[in-house]
């Protein structure tokens, strides 16, 4: 007998040191957070997650400089 599925939806907003050197854009850089996110999950839950789906919804570089 196969074990129910449940969806969760959930926002995740991150705030992450940006070195605007490193070769990538902030829209880069944040596809780079969102696989690394669904790295951490599946690592952690390999058993339990049948999918990851997500999107970025939005990317916002603060200047500290002023």
């Amino acid at each position: 007998m196969s074990q129910p599925i449940v969806t969760v939806q959930m926002s995740v907003e991150f705030e992450a040191e940006y070195n605007p050197f490193s070769g990538k854009t902030p829209e880069e850089f944040s596809q780079t957070l969102e696989d690394d996110l669904h790295t951490a999950l599946l690592d952690f839950r390999e058993k339990d997650v049948k999918g990851i789906f997500s999107t970025v919804e939005s990317v916002k570089l603060i200047d500290n400089n002023g």
